[in-house]
């Protein structure tokens, strides 16, 4: 594990200091494969995965990080697979493509709930009804979003309950119900306010 922290630590390293060829990162991941250690040559292919969506490369991306999401189920290491489908699903909302990144979403909360991870399922849940709402299925994200709200609740996770308010607010308000969804954005704004959280991002219905 300490290896592998390490290593990990070192190619986020060679990334920042990569140019255009991206050579570093490259003599990082001919190191890492001379360590028998699936953890550490998975990161280094995320780390590239990485690399490539920040060069805008995204087809190449994605691959890398489907590769690494199969390479992870192999070892059962499911708060991984929710890390990757997380970075994915992100990279499938820039590109648009938000039925795919519904399904990552999806995929990662599955993922969380199996590592018994609570906050990265509340996140990828809220991710995942921010989707919804791009494609008009509201209804859909309303029933994710008050699922997400009910569990940061119970765990008193602040900033994801405030977050959960929004997308039921605004899937309330895209479904007529202008009454409902205003009283999740108060409920939104009190949290906010009671909890020193940015209130900049609720919406209002006037």
């Amino acid at each position: 594990e300490s290896v592998r922290r390490i290593e990990s630590t070192l190619s986020k390293i060679s990334i920042e200091q990569s140019g255009p060829s991206g050579l570093n990162n490259r003599n990082f991941r001919v190191n890492s494969n001379l360590i028998d250690d699936e953890f550490a040559r998975i990161d280094a292919d995320y780390d590239e995965a990485k690399m490539h969506e920040s060069r805008g490369n995204f087809d190449t991306a994605v691959k890398g990080f489907e590769s690494c999401i199969e390479r992870y189920k192999k070892l059962d290491s499911f708060r991984n697979i929710g890390e990757v489908y997380s970075s994915l699903g992100s990279l499938q909302e820039e590109m648009n493509d938000y039925d795919s990144a519904a399904d990552s979403f999806r995929q990662g909360a599955q993922a969380f709930a199996n590592a018994s991870d609570v906050e990265g399922r509340i996140h990828m849940m809220i991710n995942l009804g921010g989707c919804l709402m791009e494609t008009q299925k509201f209804e859909q994200s309303l029933d994710v979003s008050l699922q997400a709200y009910h569990l940061a609740s119970d765990k008193e996770f602040f900033e994801y309950i405030r977050d959960s308010l929004i997308n039921i607010g605004i899937s309330k308000s895209n479904l007529g119900l202008n009454n409902d969804a205003s009283d999740a954005f108060n409920e939104a704004r009190n949290i906010a306010k009671e909890h020193s959280l940015d209130d900049s991002i609720i919406p209002s219905i006037h």
